[in-house]
């Protein structure tokens, strides 16, 4: 999937204006830029769903907007989608991905979440949904400030944008399913893969911090643990 020249100046514009407003901890030790970077992903991914189940799924009734509203440090949105009733959580990977990880601090032990909404209320997640992002050339830390979409299109030498739905998962399953990857683990597609397997894992101390998790995980591969999103809606 692809977007339109207003859909990703949207997403560009609301990640500008989150800087500075977000968790710099929760993912990885984040700087200003990959912030940015991680909001325009996610932002885009909230779209590519919502253009994908309009296109391919004409009975599910969506029952929410894309919501970029900019809140302050230490609010988290409601939902990404509401779709049919259930609230779905978008998880927006790079070009190059394929794992649904989150951060198990996120979670009280018996799968609630461990913080609430900006309106008071507990978080409430039906299902996850995984999309991958690719932005190439990706982004980097010289890519916040252009004027307008054309700029930012156009630079690096002209960047393309494209969006694939990789499956979803209730959160039931998901907290039946997920397994556990642990902080300082080589991030790599064959420790990711043998988590999932529940095989052994090669652990690294040193290195950049994309080398290794930097947070504790619950992970799961979406090419056999995923479903097709018609069956979560």
């Amino acid at each position: 999937m692809t977007f339109t020249k207003n859909e990703v100046w949207e997403c560009y514009q609301f990640a500008r204006q989150m800087r500075g407003k977000h968790n710099r901890s929760m993912i990885m030790d984040r700087d200003d830029w990959e912030i940015f970077r991680d909001d325009l992903r996610g932002k885009l991914g909230e779209i590519a769903l919502r253009n994908y189940i309009m296109k391919n799924i004409p009975n599910a009734n969506i029952e929410s907007n894309i919501d970029f509203s900019v809140t302050p440090l230490g609010q988290w949105d409601i939902t990404d989608l509401i779709v049919n009733g259930k609230y779905i959580n978008v998880k927006s990977v790079k070009g190059n991905s394929r794992f649904l990880l989150i951060e198990t601090k996120r979670y009280d032990p018996d799968g609630s979440y461990a913080y609430r909404n900006n309106d008071g209320m507990p978080v409430r997640v039906d299902a996850y949904v995984l999309v991958r992002v690719t932005i190439e050339p990706e982004i980097d830390c010289m890519d916040m400030n252009y004027k307008n979409v054309e700029e930012f299109r156009c630079s690096k030498g002209g960047r393309s944008i494209e969006a694939e739905i990789l499956g979803g998962i209730s959160h039931d399953e998901f907290w039946r399913k997920k397994h556990f990857a642990p902080k300082n683990m080589k991030c790599n597609y064959a420790n990711l893969s043998a988590v999932c397997k529940g095989e052994t894992v090669e652990m690294i101390y040193e290195g950049s911090k994309t080398a290794r998790l930097q947070r504790d995980n619950y992970v799961l591969d979406s090419r056999t643990e995923l479903k097709d999103i018609r069956e979560i809606l």
